[in-house]
This record gives structure tokens, C-alpha cells and sequence, in this order.
């Protein structure tokens, strides 16, 4: 060999090969992953003479029908062999590959020799979403958008967080959106995750854990005013009736109500189990509503319930005389 090699994928496997031509008229190509000879052409048995190639072949799709070629220059002119003009030139059919060629002298203009393969990447995921919050045993739907740089299928692997089988779920397309369900069985906070990746076997890294509470208690919930068995005038206590509560003019009523797992979300007032009003807030667990409607001395269904973040609730009632 006098000018090197060209490298291409001429038989279509995902490796680069070698194609070169030297001074014994034989063009060669090797598989580039071990070395094996693809296959030789004797140029000068063809060309009936002494044929040199002294410079790389270009690999290009020559005649646009899918597959790569091979062009080479060597030998002399017969009408004057002293003035060392190439002979002849050969295009041949290099193999099933499609790729990328090498297209001149050195691969490109700036003779750089540099050969840039693109290399298959990982699908990626976008942000997971769903919901913060659930109670055990109840089935909960999450999604991811999926997409794959050289748009190839996308598998999924989701990892519970709970010691449950991870398995490669799919194909989806690439751009879809993924929908997946879980049920967690037993309360607790858990952070999953999912891992992606395309037809070709390339993996994406973990995504960022998504949090979600499982919460199967419902919230503790407890009157502080009015007291059961208590006269209250203007939402003061004066003395217990035992037997009743009975609540002259306004009063604010409250409760007490907390949940250790989720947290409480909203506690609900009823007068004889119409909703009258809601507190989302609270201050230190305590929920208020104030009570300002006029009585007419007889007994009303006073309720309260609360609910957590996971739709976990609990009720209480009491009668309440209600004058003025």
C-alpha cells in the first residue's frame, strides 16, 4: 500500500471495514471487527498488465441504488508508459452497506482521515406524573413521555420501590406517552423509579424518584367547641347540661383533626348533613367555622369530617339545641 486505506461500512453490520488497494493489483477488503478478508478483486488480471494502485479508493453510493461502491485509479498508459498517467479506473459494487462512504482523498477536503460514526444513544424520558398520594391496594395510574434519538421502539423497566418484579414493558413508539398502573399494598413512603431503552439495547440511566405515600388511615377528628353536654352562650362555656348541648347566639365552632401519614386536607361542616362550609387550612390542627345562623330552639345535626391527602375520612356528629 502507498496512500492508505478507506473506511466504511460496506457490509452493512455496524462495523467499519477496510478497503485498499496495493502494488500487487489486488483491492482488498477486510472486516474491520477481526480482520476476515470480505473479498478481492484482481484489477490487474482484469486490466491485463501491470496495474499499481498508489492512492485510497473513494466509497460512495456511485450509481444511487442503495449500496455502496468502490472507485479506484492504477496502471499506465499504453501510448506513452514513461509519463506514469494512470490506466484505467474501476467502479465495483463494495457490499450491502449504506452508510456513510469515504468520499475523497484522505476522507474530505481537509484531508483529515477522521472517520465519525454515529453512535446509537439511549432513549429518554421526560418527568414522571401521577398522583402524590394513595391508599393501599388501589390501583394508580403514571405516565412518562418516551422519545429515542435515532427513533427506534422504547421498552420501559419501572422499579416500585417495593420489592416487586422489574420487568421491560413495551414497545412503545417513539414520542409516546407511557401509562402504567401500580398498586402498593402495605402503607409507607416510596420513591420509584423507571429505566428505558430501545430495540438496540441501549439504556438510559434511573430517572429522578418519584415519591408517592401510601396511606390507609383515616385522620383523627375530634370536637373542642361546642362540647358535648355543655351550655355555651355567645361561644362561651357556663356549665355542663350532660345531658345535651345546647348554644345560645353565635359561636365558632371547632375541631381538632391531624393525620400522620398523608396529612389532612380539608375538613367539612354540616348542619343535618348539608355541607355548609370548609376549612383547608387550619392553624395547629385546629379547623374552624363560625356558626352565626339564628335558632329557633330546636336540635340540629351538627357534623364534621375530615379528609386526608390519600381520600382517607372520618366523621362526627352531635345534636345541638341552637337559640338565637
Amino acid at each position: 500500500m502507498f496512500r492508505g486505506a478507506a473506511l466504511s461500512d460496506i457490509d452493512g453490520e455496524g462495523t467499519l471495514d477496510v478497503v485498499f488497494g496495493s502494488e500487487d493489483g489486488i483491492l482488498r477488503a477486510l472486516k474491520g471487527s477481526n480482520g476476515q478478508v470480505l473479498w478481492t478483486c484482481d484489477l490487474e488480471a482484469h486490466y491485463g498488465m501491470v496495474f499499481e494502485m498508489d492512492h485510497a479508493p473513494v466509497i460512495a453510493d456511485l450509481n444511487n441504488d442503495g449500496r455502496l461502491d468502490v472507485f479506484v485509479i492504477g496502471g499506465y498508459g499504453i501510448s506513452d508508459p514513461w509519463t506514469n498517467n494512470h490506466g484505467r479506473a474501476y467502479a465495483l459494487t463494495a457490499g450491502n452497506g449504506s452508510g456513510p462512504g469515504w468520499p475523497m482523498f484522505r476522507h474530505d477536503c481537509r484531508h483529515s482521515a477522521c472517520y465519525t460514526i454515529a453512535v446509537n444513544q439511549p432513549p429518554a424520558g421526560g418527568n414522571i406524573s401521577g398522583p402524590l398520594y394513595g391508599r393501599p391496594g388501589v390501583n394508580y395510574t403514571f405516565c412518562i413521555t418516551v422519545t429515542d434519538p435515532e427513533g427506534q421502539n422504547v421498552w420501559c423497566s419501572w422499579d416500585w420501590g417495593d420489592g416487586s418484579n422489574i420487568e421491560w414493558l413495551g414497545p412503545y413508539g417513539s414520542g409516546a406517552e407511557i401509562c402504567v398502573t401500580h398498586a402498593w399494598s402495605n402503607e409507607g413512603v416510596y420513591y420509584f423509579r423507571v429505566k428505558l431503552k430501545d430495540d438496540s439495547g441501549a439504556e438510559s440511566e434511573w430517572s429522578e424518584a418519584f415519591k408517592i405515600i401510601i396511606d390507609g388511615t383515616a385522620p383523627v377528628l375530634e370536637f373542642i367547641k361546642p362540647k358535648q353536654g355543655f351550655l355555651y352562650i355567645w361561644g362561651k362555656p357556663v356549665f355542663p347540661l350532660f345531658f345535651t348541648t345546647v348554644v345560645i347566639g353565635s359561636i365558632t365552632v371547632e375541631v381538632y383533626a391531624v393525620d400522620n401519614g398523608s396529612g389532612v386536607s380539608e375538613v367539612e361542616f354540616s348542619l343535618d348533613d348539608v355541607v355548609i362550609a370548609k376549612d383547608y387550612t387550619g392553624q395547629n390542627n385546629t379547623y374552624t367555622w363560625y356558626w352565626f345562623e339564628r335558632g329557633f330552639c330546636f336540635p340540629r345535626l351538627l357534623g364534621a369530617k375530615a379528609y386526608d391527602l390519600a381520600g382517607n375520612s372520618v366523621s362526627r356528629e352531635m345534636r345541638v339545641w341552637k337559640i338565637l
